[in-house]
């Protein structure tokens, strides 16, 4: 009720009466010059209300004021009940509208309708008569015009184009726009001095609240020696912020009934096979979003390969050692998201790329978004990857990790990635157009896992993992976010459900923690807390880093056992080296050195100690890494061994056969009998593939080695070597358990 109370004697008049008398012709009636403030203050008061978007359902007067209602089309008239945000549908079409009016000393305003794409639209014509305002939009053909009144609080009426009409009803928008907008005063300012502490080029940033876009906004530089700026659609990649994507594919696909998240995997991708025979007949889609598969990273399984794309590591998931039970630990894994969009793929009929495209970037208007840095240069306004190098910042290679690309190889804009969290906020649907259902979005941010650890700060909580969601609280406030980080691109998604509130932040340098800082900033200024200093302790934390991996160098300097030197000559070492889920790592001769390839990362080797080499290639992700040489019992180098997954132990790297050993013209040689202690034994050619046949015991391929040696599947100590006099074999050398028998070829 309005606070307006005269006399004793008084009545209620609700709000419906008072529309329906808004409506009636007005009735004359002397207003005193008592009876003057009092209406008076009813107007100011009902446009402060109606300004607030809160109009009161009823009011109180007393019975000598009554015939005031004459009075109140004339209130109705007021500009301020009209002034604002509203939104609502046009029926039948069911289109979105979005209208902002304004009134100062003139009518302004525009419109907005999603579906069609029309944004702002300004509109013209704009009056108020007889309680009903008038609006067009201008520009536009057939004369698009609006009339409107106010009906318990909304904005209803007839909509005319031609000769096409339907009918409105707009309701007042509580947006927090404008507060928002307030609260980030002097964000610039304070970003500016951000980048510059980190050593930042450039920042895209996004900033959503109330299903609308706050801003979007490029800062510094794209391209620093061109001194070309980020602008809002400015090309970053984003990394593992590409997960949500996957999982959100996913989810559509649940609400079509194509998945179950319970599914064990093997029922839908049938050639499934994992290292731990449990895990493979047990894993599901739920398990590998949630990263509870039992598999560590494994990352450079697939880092720098070229080639090794989704249907090469789905074959390869068997060779890769698990650390913990299946749904035993959180361990954070890509390779897992890669099948995942393998499987998004074997669902929806269409790559992973396409699926994407088709159930997100369309629907959400994400026209500017692609799946390779290769699409991006191309691009007019692409971001390069920036790196600090001997306390510099440089541009460094661009990585293309489009073959992994369901676990992190989409490149976006900030205003794209503004629609991305507008769909997480907006439970699946921006601007009326439905992406997915609300329930099966809401499944990937509820928590599944535990990520482990806590914070060491009393206003941040502990993480969790729902599914592409990291999960956590900061100052009370739940929040979700995935970062991103990928060669010279540093990326963060965080949305605030409680608060409806999302900040999206790219940036073109490697491994920043700016984004995160950037998040905080922008939630303690818009949610009402103070600022932190976060950056400053973070800053005293690298450099006390820093100074941890100097004193480790040193460590294992003293730990380096002096005076020992290579069992082997240099070019011995030279070589391919093969595992089957890893690939091959190349040794070979640089200069009286060695260097080392592997993928696309390379280094040189120096000797540490005995037959161990360490690659020394500064800005690599090789750098520091401890190879191990391993001699067999002839004396060969046979293998190495390479820590390529941090929490196991160095995986053995088998040194690949010569090539000439699987050429059947070079092969010929060696086909031919020979005589074992009195036994006649049958090498035999079939294809590229030799064969041992011993009496009683059946043909057995012979496994190609080096130099005319060759193993057998079912045992390692045993080898078979040929002598070869004038390019045709004279003997067969047979060597097991350190036993050596000479079988003379037999001339026939």
């Amino acid at each position: 009720a309005l606070p307006i109370l005269r006399d004793q004697e008084k009545i209620t008049l609700r709000k419906d009466s008072i529309t329906s008398a808004k409506r009636r012709p007005a009735v004359k009636a002397l207003v005193s010059e008592e009876d003057a403030p009092l209406l008076s203050a009813l107007k100011a008061k009902r446009r402060a209300l109606a300004e607030a978007g809160n109009v009161p359902p009823y009011v109180i007067f007393n019975d000598r004021t009554l015939a005031l209602l004459s009075g109140l089309p004339a209130l109705a008239q007021d500009p301020a009940d009209f002034v604002g945000k509203w939104r609502g549908e046009l029926d039948p079409l069911g289109l979105e509208v979005e209208v902002d009016l304004a009134h100062a000393n003139a009518w302004s305003g525009d419109i907005s309708i999603p579906a069609q794409g029309a944004e702002d639209l300004a509109l013209r014509g704009i009056t108020l008569a007889d309680g009903a305002l008038t609006f067009a939009i201008d520009g536009v053909p057939g004369e698009p015009t609006f009339v409107a009144r106010l009906e318990e609080a909304a904005l209803v009426g007839e909509f005319t184009q031609a000769s096409f009409k339907a009918t409105f009803r707009l309701e007042r928008s509580t947006s927090r726009v404008p507060e928002t907008l307030a609260a980030l005063e002097g964000l610039d300012r304070w970003l500016d001095e951000m980048m510059e502490s980190w050593k930042v080029p450039g920042v895209g940033l996004a900033i959503v609240r109330d299903g609308e876009v706050v801003r979007v906004s490029g800062h510094g530089l794209r391209d620093v020696a061109a001194g070309l700026p980020v602008t809002a659609d400015t090309l970053f990649a984003i990394g593992s912020s590409s997960k949500a994507f996957t999982t959100t594919t996913l989810a559509a696909l649940a609400g079509e009934g194509e998945l179950d998240w319970s599914t064990p995997l093997v029922e839908l991708l049938p050639g499934l096979v994992l290292h731990d025979e449990y895990a493979t007949r047990h894993l599901t889609p739920r398990d590998m979003a949630s990263h509870v598969s039992g598999l560590p990273r494994h990352d450079l399984a697939w880092y720098g390969r070229e080639g090794f794309g989704q249907e090469e590591i789905f074959a390869s998931l068997r060779h890769y050692e698990p650390t913990t039970e299946l749904r035993e630990q959180w361990q954070y894994n890509n390779l897992m998201y890669v099948t995942l969009g393998y499987l998004a793929s074997h669902l929806d009929g269409r790559p992973w790329e396409e699926a994407v495209r088709a159930r997100i970037f369309e629907p959400l208007g994400m026209a500017r978004s692609n799946f390779s840095v290769v699409t991006s240069q191309a691009d007019d306004d692409h971001a390069l990857p920036y790196d600090e190098r001997d306390e510099e910042l440089s541009a460094i290679p661009f990585r293309d990790i489009s073959g992994v690309g369901p676990a992190g190889s989409i490149n976006s804009s900030a205003r794209d990635m503004a629609r991305w969290a507008l769909l997480q906020l907006g439970g699946g649907e921006v601007d009326g157009v439905r992406v997915l259902p609300e329930a099966n979005l809401t499944e990937l941010h509820v928590p599944r896992a535990v990520v482990g650890g806590l914070p060491d700060d009393p206003e941040l909580a502990p993480t969790l993992y729902g599914m592409g969601w990291m999960i956590d609280g900061y100052r009370g406030h739940l929040r979700l976010h995935h970062g991103g980080n990928i060669d010279g691109f540093s990326a963060l998604v965080t949305f605030f459900p409680h608060d409806d509130l999302g900040v999206v932040v790219l940036t073109n340098r490697n491994a920043t923690p700016v984004p995160e800082f950037v998040v905080r900033q922008v939630a303690d200024r818009v949610l009402g807390h103070t600022p932190k200093d976060w950056s400053s302790k973070a800053l005293a934390q690298v450099a006390a880093a820093e100074s941890t991996l100097e004193s480790g160098e040193a460590e294992a300097e003293e730990r380096r056992v002096q005076g020992t030197s290579p069992a082997h000559a240099i070019a011995d070492y030279s070589g391919a080296y093969e595992h089957p889920g890893y690939g091959t790592i190349e040794v070979a001769p640089d200069g009286e050195a060695l260097s080392v390839t592997f993928h696309s990362l390379s280094g040189p080797l120096e000797h540490w100690h005995f037959e161990t080499f360490r690659v020394t290639a500064e800005d690599n992700p090789l750098d520091g890494t401890m190879l191990r040489f391993e001699t067999d019992l002839e004396g060969r180098v046979a293998a190495l061994f390479a820590p390529v997954e941090p929490t196991l132990p160095p995986v053995r790297f088998e040194r690949s056969a010569d090539e000439s050993l699987t050429d059947p013209e070079y092969l010929e040689r060696f086909v031919g009998a020979y005589s074992l202690l009195g036994q006649r034994v049958e090498v035999t050619l079939t294809g590229s593939t030799l064969s041992i046949t011993v009496p009683g015991q059946g043909a057995q391929p012979l496994v190609p080695k080096w130099d005319d040696t060759f193993g057998i599947e079912e045992s390692e100590a045993v080898s078979f070597s040929f002598r070869v006099e004038d390019g045709a074999a004279t003997a067969l050398v047979i060597v097991q358990a350190g036993q050596t028998i000479v079988a003379e070829r037999l001339e026939e």
